[in-house]
């Protein structure tokens, strides 16, 4: 992944968290959480992608392990917005997730023009 996806990722969540402080902070806390979830997320996604590629690496059974690894670490982001519902909400939760693929889709579409 580019460096500059990682800045729009970043400047996404801070502007939608400073926006939505306004209408709740519990939404802006959920977008904090869920977008450093989602970095931690999209640094493993390298590691394990390169793992597949090579197929004759003996750390095969590894790339499953990371994978379910990215996995438990989205969930835990979920986890922990559920449990505690006085400082975090779940609709900011579900948009910080989904910061990195708009992340992804704005850079596309800058590159294509």
């Amino acid at each position: 992944m580019s460096l500059r996806i990682y800045k729009i990722t970043a400047l996404l969540a801070i502007v939608l968290s400073a926006a939505c402080w306004f209408i709740d902070f519990r939404i802006s806390l959920g977008i904090i959480l869920a977008a450093a979830v989602s970095f931690l997320n999209m640094f493993l996604r390298p590691l394990s992608m390169k793992q597949a590629l090579d197929q004759n690496s003996p750390f095969a059974s590894l790339l499953t392990g990371m994978t379910m690894l990215r996995f438990v670490l989205l969930g835990l982001g979920i986890f922990v917005a559920l449990k505690n519902p006085q400082l975090f909400s779940i609709v900011g939760v579900t948009v910080g997730l989904t910061l990195f693929l708009a992340a992804l889709v704005i850079d596309a579409l800058r590159r294509k023009g």
